[in-house]
């Protein structure tokens, strides 16, 4: 059913971490944003990553966390791999309009915006 109705646009979904545990990985996290929260007060956000897939993956949902350096020895993050059930962040999920393959090596982009009434991910070949 989540499916069937992300088909025309990016549906948005939060979930914690841990609950995707068993889903496949394109890749290794990409940093999209590095933020100075005391000096940028604006939270308007437009950033894009690319990257390289690793190997022959279907991709249906994109994910998106904090990683936050808060001091030297205070980091939070949420890497699907880190998270637990005790953790009370819940991860934004976009689920793709329709589900893209990528082979080994090939290049892919993703693009991150912030606006209103919620954020928008694009996922697309290079």
């Amino acid at each position: 059913p989540l499916m069937a109705a992300s088909q025309s646009q990016y549906l948005y979904i939060r979930l914690k971490a841990h609950q995707a545990r068993d889903w496949t990985l394109i890749g290794s996290p990409l940093c999209l944003a590095a933020i100075n929260l005391i000096t940028n007060t604006d939270l308007t956000l437009e950033a894009s990553a690319e990257a390289t897939a690793q190997d022959v993956h279907i991709v249906n949902a994109v994910m998106i966390y904090p990683d936050l350096k808060l001091t030297d020895n205070i980091h939070l993050a949420r890497h699907i791999p880190e998270a637990t059930e005790e953790d009370n962040w819940a991860s934004a999920f976009y689920l793709l309009p329709k589900p893209l393959e990528f082979k080994a090596g090939e290049k892919y982009r993703v693009s991150y915006r912030t606006s209103h009434p919620r954020p928008e991910v694009r996922v697309e070949r290079v």
